[in-house]
């Protein structure tokens, strides 16, 4: 198995969509922080509050494909 990094799928991508993502400003950070809590340690930051919450997309996306790619569990989403 190859260590470079490839792009996501499209299905890939839409496997995220029922996932939450709750999206702060903290202003010790200056930066929109997102965290998916459906996936233990899944956080990424944004400028702007759309930002944080593309990226937060895109981090559950990674998180659900390398589950995937391993055979490991995928959770549930809580607000499905």
């Amino acid at each position: 198995m190859s260590d470079e990094p490839r792009s996501l799928t499209t299905e890939e991508y839409a496997a995220a969509k029922p996932y939450a993502i709750v999206v702060e400003w903290p202003d010790e950070d200056h930066v929109y922080i997102a965290t998916a809590p459906d996936f233990r340690g899944c956080q990424t930051h944004g400028a702007t509050r759309n930002e944080a919450a593309r990226m937060g997309e895109e981090s559950i996306a990674m998180a659900l494909a390398a589950n995937a790619r391993h055979g490991l569990p995928v959770p549930e989403p809580r607000c499905a």
